[in-house]
């Protein structure tokens, strides 16, 4: 089955954001309002292909012109961090994604998937730091459910999540690498039950 898609939206900035003060949130830290800051648009669109009800493959494209997010800046006449909502040029991010589910009898079952990303931030009024940066991430995640025990009512669920270095306009963003592990055990008639989670 294909399924192609498109949708649209805005995004208004908040009343503070577009205010002209400055914000003492410590000795080293202001938060600037920016009274030029515009509303950004979001355009997407997805192309999707399911095979066997089983797997999915699908690409999509996200476009944001006067993307805006709060970036820091390190000012040189003291000392003291910036923190500015500011506009890019825009914002854009293509990428595809591969997802599978699975099963092993009545008792396990699951999903994987793997997105690649590429993200392209522009901006040429950023105080005295225009930057145009580009970027390749790959995203890994998945979720396993399984039955310890049917009379018991136990089961045990696992989901890991990988993002390898990404990028948002000066920012560099680390890996992330999350994993969370849950065991449940409920009452013959699934009313209440008890769960131990880790993370």
């Amino acid at each position: 089955m294909l399924n192609l898609s498109f949708s649209s939206s805005s995004q208004f900035p908040s009343y503070w954001s577009t205010m002209s003060s400055i914000y003492y949130a410590s000795t080293y830290m202001e938060i600037w309002g920016n009274p030029h800051l515009k509303p950004y648009s979001t355009y997407e669109t997805n192309l999707m292909w399911t095979i066997k009800s089983r797997h999915t493959l699908m690409a999509f494209a996200e476009f944001q012109p006067n993307y805006s997010v709060q970036l820091p800046y390190q000012t040189t006449d003291h000392l003291a961090v910036i923190m500015k909502e500011t506009n890019f040029d825009y914002n854009h991010t293509i990428g595809i994604r591969a997802s599978t589910t699975f099963g092993i009898g009545n008792w396990m079952n699951g999903s994987v998937s793997a997105t690649g990303i590429y993200r392209h931030d522009k901006s040429n009024d950023f105080f005295d730091l225009p930057f145009n940066r580009k970027h390749i991430s790959a995203i890994l995640a998945g979720n396993l459910s399984a039955q310890l025990s049917r009379n018991h009512h136990i089961h045990f669920i696992l989901n890991p999540f990988y993002q390898s270095k990404a990028i948002q306009g000066l920012y560099d963003i680390k890996s992330v690498f999350l994993l969370i592990a849950m065991l449940r055990w409920a009452s013959d008639n699934d009313k209440w039950s008890i769960v131990v989670k880790g993370s």
